[in-house]
């Protein structure tokens, strides 16, 4: 107990290590902290933990062995989702779900998750397949996602309308196949209560402004007229 944050590459290439005790006072994972912990097989994310090094930076790339990841409730950005295996981010800045790491034969990512962050899938040897509910073809997945997993024997499955143009886009990442969802029910979805909120509160802020603003503008007009009105009558 006491530890807030947990360096930069503190537990980097430690191949042996299978399971980590954050305390409930750690509130950020930095640059790279697991890197390569390739036999870690089971997470706990503390409910005050709001930062864990993503995209190039990732803390958790390579832990190709994970098998379970849990998030204590009431943490505002991590979560896990039902029939999604991996922990997902909220990302207040660009208003959308992240996967920041996967784990298992099988992922499925819900219509919210488009977004992988880097690395999130790397290092997986039994990566099968990946059943996505996207909606539409604005994925910006690249070959960082899935670097060091082994996409030959990885299928992509996605919605039928974006099948096309799915595997147009991703023709270089190199999955055995890009094929239809045979089952389109969707898994369970997220709860969208943060995504108003941060829609909502700063139009609601904007709008404030504005009306401060409009008064502010009139009290001064209206202050104006009444020295142009004494002025004259002196």
């Amino acid at each position: 107990e006491g530890l807030e944050v947990i360096g930069y590459q503190s537990f980097m290439g430690c191949t042996s290590l299978k399971t980590v005790n954050f305390p409930s006072t750690l509130k950020e994972i930095d640059v790279q902290a697991f890197w390569e912990c390739r036999s870690l097989t089971s997470l706990y994310i503390p409910a005050g933990l709001t930062s864990i090094a993503q995209n190039a930076s990732a803390a958790f790339a390579y832990c190709g062995s994970l098998t379970s990841i849990e998030v204590e409730e009431g943490n505002p950005y991590y979560m896990t989702v039902e029939d999604c295996t991996g922990l997902v981010y909220y990302n207040p800045k660009a208003i959308q779900y992240e996967l920041v790491r996967g784990y298992g034969s099988s992922i499925t990512l819900p219509e919210q998750v488009y977004a992988l962050q880097g690395y999130s899938l790397s290092g997986m040897p039994d990566l099968q397949d990946i059943y996505c509910y996207v909606t539409h073809d604005n994925v910006g997945w690249n070959a960082s996602n899935f670097d060091g997993t082994d996409l030959t024997n990885t299928v992509l499955h996605v919605r039928g309308e974006l099948l096309n143009s799915l595997k147009e886009k991703f023709a270089d990442i190199g999955f055995k196949d890009i094929v239809a969802l045979s089952d389109l029910s969707q898994p369970v979805e997220i709860d969208d209560i943060c995504y108003l909120l941060d829609i909502t509160f700063p139009w609601l802020v904007i709008y404030l402004i504005g009306v401060v603003l409009i008064i502010l503008s009139s009290w001064i007009a209206k202050l104006w007229a009444g020295r142009k009105r004494r002025a004259k009558a002196k």
